[in-house]
This record gives structure tokens, sequence and C-alpha cells, in this order.
């Protein structure tokens, strides 16, 4: 049985990609930073394959800097 995913922390926030309710023709997404005790919209109307593309280069690495998320 797989082990479910680390909970989502600010330190190893967890991204998603989700569609775009407000595309018309062609689908489009947004992906989001949960960081457990809130959420970001990091980038919107993507593409599908930028927006997988994103979420590989994102991984789980922070969503701000350690000097930014101090200050």
């Amino acid at each position: 049985m797989p082990k479910p995913p680390a909970p989502a922390s600010p330190e190893a926030p967890i991204y998603r990609m989700l569609p775009d309710s407000s595309s018309s023709a062609t689908q489009l997404w947004y992906v989001e930073c949960d960081e457990g005790w809130r959420s970001s919209i990091v980038c919107e109307r993507m593409y599908g394959w930028a927006a997988e593309w994103l979420l590989i280069q994102l991984g789980r690495r922070p969503y701000a800097s350690p000097e930014s998320r101090h200050s």
C-alpha cells in the first residue's frame, strides 16, 4: 500500500493543477500552492502541458524564499 503524501507546510507545500472555469473553447488551467495554512495561485490561464511542466519544476519546494517568509 502506497504511503500517503506528507501534509502541506510552508517548507514543503503541495502544488495542484486545477481547471480554470473562465476558459472558453480551450481548456485552461491554474496552479495553486497549498502551504497548509494558506493557498495561493502561482499561475493562471495556462495550457495543460505548461501547467504539468510547472508542477514538475516546483516539486515540493517552498513557494517563497526563506528570507521573504521571515520578514
